[in-house]
């Protein structure tokens, strides 16, 4: 049995509604949705092939848009770090996670785009008689999303702290969060419970994570100081990055906020806009991104870290 059937098995999400599946249909102010109400009425969609029985159907034309355009350019920008992954002859690891942390941004804002925008009628609608709310496409996008975060957080604490235990518990942390993340989402694919399966949850792990690299980052800002050319340098490398972290955690604010309280279904209800806490969230990644992208060609190891990983491990030194 593969991953797609069980899914739409276990959670029952077929053709009818009843009791156990209701929870997870897709609604628009409180009422399921129909594949023709979907474009019709809730979502804008570009139809090929007819209306009544449609051969293609692009769903959230501009959302796409913009998803997909994050998405090509952290899988260039991780790429490009990835590329770029040594300094003066020496591997930075703080660039390998950095730019693995990008390029699984990258695929998971490519799924999101598939599943939550550019197919969404085509796998939450076809031949179904309401849509559902989850497709097996977004478990691949909010695992991997959380993921890039922890890749990225692990790479600002390489390039920032000193002590090589503390980068070491923070990346037990990171392994931990992702597997806790990554059971309570497939527990939610198999039983449909739907907030094992929402964007908040991805929030609610990502938050701690970002946090805690925003910390990093200003404590790395704030330790070095100000007047000569090499150490100004630094701190512009070290402002840039604090505050692509804060975008960062904007964009999560910002979704969270707007869906709750923005004027979504107030837009398109008057005047056929759609704009999305999606737009919102796709927008603001995209300045972040390219704050990323600036910053990424001056990210280098802590020094103090690897002379202590040496101290460590140096073999020549004699015991008294």
């Amino acid at each position: 049995m593969d991953f797609n059937f069980s899914f739409d098995h276990v959670a029952a999400l077929s053709n009818t509604t009843n009791a156990t599946n209701d929870g997870l249909l897709y609604r628009w102010n409180g009422h399921a949705v129909t594949p023709t109400q979907w474009c019709t009425d809730y979502r804008p969609c570009w139809v090929f092939g007819g209306q009544s029985d449609p051969a293609f159907v692009l769903s959230q034309p501009s959302s796409t848009f913009f998803v997909m355009f994050l998405a090509l350019q952290c899988i260039v920008i991780g790429v490009y770090i990835l590329h770029q992954r040594e300094y003066r002859g020496q591997l930075q690891f703080s660039r390998v996670y950095w730019g693995f942390g990008m390029l699984l941004w990258g695929l998971g804002a490519f799924f999101a785009g598939l599943s939550y925008e550019m197919l969404e009628w085509e796998l939450k609608c076809r031949d179904r008689e309401y849509c559902i709310l989850y497709s097996w496409m977004e478990m691949v996008y909010v695992v991997w999303q959380v993921a890039a975060m922890d890749f990225l957080a692990l790479g600002e604490a390489i390039r920032v702290l000193r002590s090589p235990l503390v980068v070491f518990r923070i990346g037990v942390y990171a392994v931990f969060n992702l597997l806790t993340y990554a059971t309570l989402s497939t527990v939610g694919a198999l039983t449909g419970i739907q907030a094992l399966l929402s964007f908040e949850l991805v929030v609610l792990f990502g938050f701690p994570t970002m946090g805690m690299a925003l910390c990093i980052s200003f404590i790395a800002w704030q330790r070095t100081p100000w007047g000569t050319c090499k150490n100004d340098k630094k701190i512009a490398t070290y402002m840039g990055i604090f505050y692509s972290w804060v975008v960062m955690v904007l964009s999560g604010v910002a979704y969270v906020v707007y869906n709750r309280f923005g004027p979504e279904e107030w837009l398109w209800d008057t005047y056929r806009i759609s704009f999305t806490g999606n737009h919102v969230l796709h927008i603001i990644l995209i300045v972040w991104a390219f704050m990323v992208a600036f910053q990424a060609p001056f990210m280098v190891d802590s020094a103090k870290l690897r002379e202590n990983i040496a101290g460590a491990f140096d073999t020549t030194k004699k015991t008294k």
